[in-house]
């Protein structure tokens, strides 16, 4: 098992493997253009059911991380560097408290 998924904390499991898989995005792992481990393959490394790998690839997908193509696989298609990463996570947590980041105009 690659991660131990900590299962007596109140976040869904999903959540939680989005977060690995991220992070292996964002600490460069996971480069662009190289294909992930199979769904399968991340049922068995983390110990979660298909459904909760399912739920987490398509969070990725959804935010641009990682693409599927039918046939061939998922893979990684953003680079994201620390500094992206702290303003895609500060936008995040500001959008959960309803605040919106707004270009000033000079």
């Amino acid at each position: 098992m690659e991660e131990f998924l900590r299962r007596d904390e109140h976040e869904k499991l999903y959540l939680k493997l989005y977060e690995i898989l991220k992070m292996k995005i964002e600490k460069g792992e996971w480069t662009v253009g190289i294909q992930i481990p199979t769904e399968e393959q991340l049922c068995k490394n983390y110990d979660v059911s298909r459904a909760t790998v399912r739920n987490a690839i398509s969070e990725l997908v959804r935010e641009g991380y990682l693409k599927r193509i039918q046939g061939k696989g998922t893979f990684v298609v953003k680079k994201v560097t620390p500094r992206e990463s702290i303003t895609i996570n500060l936008k995040d947590i500001m959008k959960e408290h309803g605040t919106f980041l707004h270009k000033s105009v000079s």
